[in-house]
């Protein structure tokens, strides 16, 4: 098991929840060997960035002052290396680096994980609604997550704990800062009944970015995610799109039309979320996990369609076709000097390629060779490369950490 100062290393060299940092241990087998690979002598310092590469000579001290701090604080450091790690958390991409956790991670193990996430403006009807169906949840055996924001958020908390159930709760912030505000009896009730967790080192403030590195922990940790209440615009529908992503399910509660407030719930419905309207709606998805209010399910299995033979169709005789007529002869409209300056536009904004650095591996210069301006997948690199699909990930993997390259939607790659 790698020394967790290590984790924290490569949490600071690279930034929390970052891709760089899932790419390092992608290419690499621990942070351990990031760190002696990329120190200042190390063989593979060129895949820095110039901003990494001056966080290096004090990330290390820093690291152990952090690990010392939160040990002093009574919280406990998990790493993916560890036995605690959450499983469901080693699915996503990028997974956390370390988590910093007040209280007992251990309440997830056996039950289904739910995340209860909504909108900080609320309506009386979706405070009523989250505290019924969070309520319901917990009192069946289900640890319900969120992100203990005001709201929504809270309101799912408490329901839990008021139910006598396990909760979890996630910030966008050091464990250690005061956010969000006026929130010390929550957290600290959370922290005794399940735990707090944040990926972001201590003293670590809550800025924009953090929010959404947060929501993926909260959909990443969960098996399925119930939108009680949001806008058009909602973060609560950042961490729907966010556990869709990751394979998860979506509930959301119907809402009134009248209130803007349900406009972005009922916009996840008409994409295909899972109506709820109560916590059986929830829990009937999850079979797997024995709960109080019901045990029995009824399974339906889809059986093939079985098509009647049809006859073939009688081919319609074609029509016979008439002569083309010549062409007028026309010179050909020059085009005009918008679409000029468009075209010259675009090609301007060709990724030129770059030159390879000398410590390049022979596979990432063989798949080099074959990437474009049109992004191809990971097979198709391989087979023109000649290599096997493992190699070529693998090559892609090193391609991008020197920035050589990058990844689009599909898992598709071309050239930065």
């Amino acid at each position: 098991m790698t020394d967790t100062v290590y984790w924290i290393w490569l949490q600071l060299v690279f930034g929390v929840g970052s891709r760089r940092s899932a790419l390092m241990l992608d290419y690499f087998d621990s942070p351990l060997e990031i760190y002696e690979g990329v120190s200042p002598h190390g063989k593979f310092n060129g895949m820095l960035m110039p901003e990494e590469r001056e966080r290096v000579p004090t990330a290390l001290d820093m690291a152990e002052n952090i690990r010392s701090r939160t040990i002093k604080k009574g919280c406990e450091i998990i790493t993916p290396d560890m036995d605690g790690y959450p499983l469901l958390l080693r699915e996503i991409y990028p997974r956390p680096a370390a988590l910093y956790v007040k209280g007992d991670l251990s309440c997830l193990k056996g039950a289904p994980a739910i995340a209860v996430v909504g909108s900080r403006d609320t309506s009386e009807y979706g405070i009523e609604v989250t505290k019924m169906l969070a309520g319901d949840l917990a009192k069946n055996g289900a640890v319900i997550v969120s992100g203990l924001a005001r709201g929504i958020d809270s309101a799912a908390h408490w329901a839990a704990l008021d139910a006598g159930g396990k909760t979890v709760g996630f910030l966008g912030c050091g464990i250690d800062v005061d956010y969000p505000y006026g929130s010390a009896a929550l957290k600290r009730a959370v922290s005794e009944n399940g735990a707090v967790v944040t990926e972001f080192p201590l003293g670590f403030t809550p800025m924009a970015y953090n929010f959404p590195v947060r929501n993926r922990l909260v959909s990443g940790i969960s098996h399925g995610t119930l939108v009680t209440e949001a806008a058009i615009g909602s973060g609560a529908l950042i961490t729907a799109d966010l556990a869709l992503e990751q394979g998860r399910d979506v509930f959301a509660v119907p809402g009134s039309i009248l209130d803007h407030r349900s406009a972005g719930k009922h916009k996840l419905i008409s994409d295909g979320a899972k109506i709820a309207s109560c916590a059986e709606d929830i829990l009937a998805e999850y079979p797997m996990f024995a709960h109080p209010g019901k045990t029995e399910y009824n399974i339906t299995i889809d059986m093939p369609i079985i098509e009647k033979e049809q006859k073939p169709k009688p081919e319609p005789k074609p029509e016979p076709k008439p002569e083309p007529k010549p062409a007028p002869k026309t010179k050909p409209k020059p085009e005009p000097k918008t679409k000029q300056k468009k075209k010259q536009k675009q090609e301007s904004e060709i990724p030129a390629r770059k030159d390879l650095p000398g410590d390049i591996s022979a596979d990432a210069e063989k798949v080099y060779a074959f990437i474009g301006t049109e992004p191809a997948g990971a097979d198709v690199l391989a087979a023109s490369a000649g290599l096997e699909t493992a190699g070529a990930l693998a090559a892609l993997t090193e391609l991008e950490i020197y920035g050589l390259i990058q990844m689009h939607p599909g898992r598709l790659f071309g050239l930065a």
